[in-house]
């Protein structure tokens, strides 16, 4: 089982992706994806959640909202997170990690090629997603 958390960055009603690298070394390569990772070793959740968005897109963030943790068939555990952030946020991300990102809407999101645990976890959620996005 491998433990993690991803976020829902939201910026003016849309959710930041990242375009993961297409390398054989990793997970569901060349796929869109959430900001987010594993949990180390004596990290809580938010830790976790706030390295790796550090990392990943140079976010320090304020105002984490929990949203719910999810198994999936796969046996990873994720926790969900969203957070909203302004203009001048967004001025300041910086992509750390994958091919590039990009703030898509929701229904924007299901036509890309997505992780399949997102997916998943978009179709089952979407309403409790767009309250979320508002």
């Amino acid at each position: 089982m491998q433990a993690g958390v991803d976020a829902f960055v939201v910026w003016d009603s849309k959710i930041l992706l990242i375009l993961r690298d297409n390398s054989t070394s990793i997970q569901n390569p060349n796929l869109w994806n959430l900001p987010g990772g594993g949990i180390e070793e004596g990290e809580t959740e938010i830790n976790a959640l706030v390295r790796e968005l550090k990392e990943e897109i140079n976010l320090t963030i304020k105002n984490i909202n929990y949203i719910d943790q999810t198994e999936y068939v796969d046996g990873n555990v994720v926790s969900k997170f969203w957070v909203k952030i302004d203009d001048f946020e967004k001025q300041q991300l910086k992509l750390g990690e994958g091919q590039k990102m990009n703030f898509f809407t929701l229904d924007a999101i299901l036509t890309l090629d997505i992780i399949p645990n997102l997916r998943s976890y978009i179709e089952l959620n979407k309403e409790n997603l767009l309250d979320i996005v508002k």
